[in-house]
């Protein structure tokens, strides 16, 4: 189960957004916009671990949480997108 294109490259555009709105620090990213959101879909469809996703992208854990945070915030903020909501299940 995959992200069709347009929806993708519409979550991209908010980023893209996003990203211009923000303050500019002087160090560049270590990923661009469109794997910092095949890292946050990854980390959210299939609930691969944020350690797991640094050994992948080769990133330090805390970038990952970092970047998973931000991009959820920046695709919630833009109130086009809502992240599904965890269930609570009953054992």
């Amino acid at each position: 189960m995959g992200v069709p294109r347009p929806l993708f490259l519409k979550m991209i555009s908010v980023l893209q957004q996003a990203e211009l709105a923000k303050k500019k620090s002087r160090r560049p990213h270590s990923l661009h916009l469109a794997d910092k959101l095949l890292l946050t879909l990854n980390y959210l469809s299939c609930y691969r671990t944020q350690i797991k996703l640094s050994a992948n992208y080769n990133l330090a854990e805390s970038t990952v949480n970092r970047t998973i945070e931000k991009v959820e915030n920046a695709l919630i903020q833009s109130r086009i997108f809502a992240l599904p909501k965890k269930k609570n299940k009953i054992l």
